[in-house]
């Protein structure tokens, strides 16, 4: 029961990710021997390569222009040795060790604020309002990317690892740059 848990958990309950994460679970010939599946083995199939692409088709499919270039700006501003978003890696690389707590203004927790994302795309010259800005997170939020934490104006990932999942991805920089390089057309003002 635990080992359900953990899938729950890690697939967010989307019954398509569960489905894939089982059905590779038992390909696996030691598991059809030993008939026990263990977290490692869990661990395994949710970090491979066949279910990131997996996911990647799956999940990210529907989405927009404008909610593609926020996600996958996050995502090529994750660091996976540090396990967070660094919203200005030049400015955040500048500040020396000795005043390490002042570059927590340029880190993006599991936890994030609509205004944290909205220095996020300043940096790369998109300028939204608050309402544009809310609208955005909204599709991101319908499309179960964000969840929102109750009682608060905090959101995250609705998936805790998909940070790590894309990351591992080669195309998301490549989707960001070449949606930056459509900026105007994708954010007209």
């Amino acid at each position: 029961r635990i080992n359900i848990k953990y899938i729950t958990e890690k697939t967010a309950c989307y019954p398509n990710f569960i489905q894939f994460c089982c059905a590779k679970l038992i390909e696996s010939e030691r598991i059809r021997k030993e008939r026990e599946i263990t977290r490692e083995d869990i661990d395994k199939v949710i970090r491979s390569h066949e279910f990131c692409e997996h996911m990647i088709d799956v999940y990210l499919f529907n989405l927009d222009d404008q909610s593609k270039l926020l996600l996958y700006l996050m995502m090529a501003c994750f660091d996976k040795k540090i396990g967070t978003i660094i919203t200005n890696r030049l400015a955040y690389n500048k500040i020396s060790i000795n005043y390490i707590s002042k570059r927590d203004k340029y880190v993006m927790d599991n936890k994030f604020t609509p205004f944290q994302l909205h220095r996020l795309l300043e940096i790369y010259g998109i300028i939204l309002n608050d309402k544009e800005l809310a609208h955005l997170m909204n599709k991101l939020v319908l499309a179960t990317i964000f969840k929102h934490e109750p009682e608060s104006t905090l959101y995250s990932f609705v998936l805790p690892d998909l940070p790590f999942i894309l990351g591992k991805h080669f195309e998301v920089e490549l989707t960001a740059v070449s949606l930056l390089e459509r900026i105007s057309e994708i954010f007209p003002h």
